[in-house]
């Protein structure tokens, strides 16, 4: 339980990167930069997963509930942060 919770906790704050990194340098995040937030996310859940599956140091079964359960719950709040950090960006066309 708390390995795939903890793994999908990683890849949010890890996708959070290149959000922060543009904010901290005082600029509005782009969409390359909010898609690569997600991006980063997806790809540190599954990397994690594919390696603990690997090791074969966790029970597969409980380990993917709890990595999609606990995915689901914290993709809205990475939204959330996304759109917040996106408010007030003019059309990008």
């Amino acid at each position: 339980m708390m390995a795939g919770i903890g793994l999908t906790l990683l890849g949010s704050l890890l996708g959070a990167l290149p959000i922060l990194r543009v904010e901290l340098r005082g600029g509005m995040p782009r969409v390359a930069e909010t898609m690569g937030s997600l991006a980063v996310r997806l790809f540190v859940v599954l990397a994690g997963v594919l390696y603990a599956l690997l090791l074969g140091g966790v029970a597969t079964k409980p380990f993917l509930v709890w990595v999609g359960i606990s995915y689901l719950l914290l993709l809205p709040l990475d939204v959330l942060y996304l759109i917040r950090s996106r408010s007030g960006v003019e059309d990008e066309r």
